[in-house]
């Protein structure tokens, strides 16, 4: 389910090449200025329950039930923070930081499988 998961939420953020900077730009309002902002939490809000649909319908439980809403929420909060890092830096590749995101939270934090860059090593040399 995971997999299924990583792998729909990766395509649905595929966009052609030259729409790049359009996306960007949109991405950018969506998720700064305050009046988009609180629209785009009704967005979200289906976006969440389609992925909680998707859970329940695999595990026989309630799309309003605990487990599907919470991973409807993770899989929300890892995209957006692959998105603010995107906007963050010019040279990032937004597939990848979704793909590194969502195996963080998929393997419970477990930072074996995802490779620690730019900013994202504490003290020591790893998150915390």
């Amino acid at each position: 389910m995971r997999d299924a998961l990583r792998a729909a939420v990766i395509e649905f953020n595929r966009f052609p090449e030259d729409e790049f900077l359009y996306h960007r730009q949109r991405m950018d309002l969506l998720l700064n200025v305050p009046s988009l902002v609180a629209h785009s939490a009704l967005r979200y809000a289906s976006w969440r329950q389609a992925i909680a649909d998707f859970v329940a319908e695999r595990t026989g439980l309630d799309p309003e039930d605990l487990v599907p809403q919470t991973v409807g929420w993770a899989m929300l909060s890892a995209s957006l923070a692959a998105y603010e890092q995107w906007l963050r830096h010019d040279d990032a590749d937004l597939l990848e930081l979704l793909g590194r995101s969502l195996r963080l939270i998929a393997n419970g934090f477990d930072l074996t499988d995802v490779s620690l860059t730019r900013g994202d090593t504490a003290p020591g040399g790893a998150l915390e």
